[in-house]
């Protein structure tokens, strides 16, 4: 099957014969986007489905028959304990009940194969603790489940057809690097533990240690999936693996000069939001951006790759990105709601509260320092609902020089700030802007735009430079500035 998301979003089913492999359409088939889909144990099918409208989502509980012909439908009802609230996964057990996990109310309400209420069972109170974001179930022999609770803490709970917890654990390589089970935990029919961590999949013991692996192993010397990148002065590119968090150091060339290896314990989970900040020097420090609600941990690494220890100034509970200045080991962190210079020791020399316009920086979504260390801090996107967002320019103090309105048509995640001009990238262009704010040129994207709209500028060679890189496709456009 095949889901349209979206208003008014549809699905498609097709036929496929085993021995020819031959696919054919579901002819009449009508199911609004599927989010979950599983087999009924008795030829049928079970999907959990949402109704997307221009103003208004609906959950609903759908089952078919041999045909693909709908059954019958539980719909989402606030006001009925019997109905559905917060549906996020659904499994049938092999007693043949329809188990669905809600991720709100932290609950898992049970059917029969006619769409019966049967009861519920409270994740808190069989488990003894509060669930952290239960996002996934899967049906064990005998009449068991499995959640898959995001981040919790462990994220894996085996539990018996009566809802009593038979095992709790964290997954593990053999080496003790975490296998992050976000792309999905499921059981065979044999009762094994399979997860996916978006690269491998992944067999485990009862106890949740890897024991069989398909698709590469976590390697340092491997760069994957990147999971983000940064460009230094010298025309450097440091890009993140996002399973080892392995720091790769390429010049301008395209060679890789250095690895920075991270220890196996310095990150628990694949870096989805990764912050990645580069010295003058050469060093490297690199958090998880995961942190909250604790203060922001970064690996420090020196010019050389060499691991150097844990960094934290715990400025900020909430955010705390770090962008290295150019001159004298200072750095701008961004917090929550201020931004702050901070000596290499650790001490605040500056705390920027307002723009140069005098207006609250309210959210520092990100920085771009200038070859000179003077920088720029996007702010406004995200607290305002017309699109509007502003570029505020600071000295190498940190001193407030003036307040740039960006163009609603630029993206906010992708700005470099040479020092001289601003640049920022359409849909379809590369932008250039003086650092008043006036337009200077405008450049169109190269073809593989069309396969990556997350693209990066930063800035390069003492300003000279403009780089656009893209972690998707793991390549870097290079443009001379005038």
């Amino acid at each position: 099957m095949d889901s349209h998301v979206g208003p008014e979003g549809k699905a498609v089913a097709w036929w496929l014969n085993g021995d020819s492999g031959k696919l054919e359409p579901v002819s009449d088939f009508t199911c609004p986007a599927i989010k979950s889909l599983v087999g009924s144990g008795d030829g049928g099918l079970i999907a959990l489905v949402t109704h997307d409208s221009k103003y208004s989502m609906e959950d609903e509980l759908i089952a078919f028959d041999k045909e693909a012909k709908p059954l019958w439908r539980v719909k989402q009802d606030y006001g009925d304990d019997h109905a559905l609230f917060s549906p996020e996964d659904i499994a049938v057990t092999s007693k043949g009940q329809i188990a669905v996990l809600d991720n709100i109310q932290q609950r898992i309400q049970f059917f029969d194969r006619k769409g019966k209420y049967i009861y519920t069972i409270s994740l808190e109170k069989a488990w003894g603790r509060k669930p952290n974001y239960p996002t996934g179930i899967s049906a064990e022999k005998d009449g068991g489940i499995l959640i898959h609770d995001f981040q919790g803490v462990p994220p894996v709970v085996r539990m018996n057809g009566d809802g009593k917890p038979l095992a709790q654990f964290q997954l593990k390589n053999k080496d003790g690097r975490i296998i992050d089970p976000t792309y999905g935990v499921k059981v065979s029919p044999s009762g094994r533990i399979w997860v996916c961590d978006g690269s491998s999949m992944v067999r485990v013991t009862d106890k949740g240690v890897a024991d069989l692996t398909l698709g590469p192993m976590p390697d340092n010397s491997i760069l994957g999936r990147i999971a983000t990148a940064a460009v230094d002065q010298r025309g450097h590119l440091f890009a993140v693996d996002d399973r080892t968090g392995a720091v790769h150091v390429f010049d301008q060339s395209g060679s890789r000069l250095r690895i920075c290896s991270p220890l196996v314990s310095d990150f628990s989970k694949q870096l989805f939001r990764a912050n990645l900040g580069v010295a003058e020097s050469g060093e490297v420090f690199l958090s998880s951006g995961d942190d909250f609600p604790n203060a922001a941990r970064y690996v420090h690494f020196a010019s050389d790759g060499t691991r150097l220890g844990i960094k934290q100034f715990k400025l900020d509970d909430i955010q705390e990105e770090w962008y290295p200045l150019p001159r004298n080991g200072r750095t701008l962190a961004l917090g929550y709601h201020d931004a702050f210079i901070i000596s290499n020791g650790g001490d605040i020399l500056r705390k920027i509260q307002r723009r140069p316009d005098g207006n609250w920086l309210e959210h520092p979504e990100r920085a771009s320092i200038g070859p000179d260390g003077s920088f720029a801090i996007v702010s406004g996107r995200s607290m305002r609902h017309d699109g509007q967002w502003f570029v505020n320019l600071y000295s190498p103090a940190g001193e407030p020089i003036r307040t740039v309105a960006m163009p609603s048509t630029c993206m906010n995640f992708c700005l470099a700030f040479t020092g001289k001009y601003l640049a920022s990238c359409t849909e379809s262009e590369i932008c250039l802007f003086s650092s008043s704010g006036g337009p200077v040129s405008a450049f169109q994207y190269p073809l593989e735009h069309l396969q990556d709209h997350w693209w990066s500028c930063f800035s390069t060679q003492g300003g000279h430079e403009l780089w656009l890189v893209s972690t998707k496709l793991k390549k870097v456009y290079r443009f001379e500035l005038p």
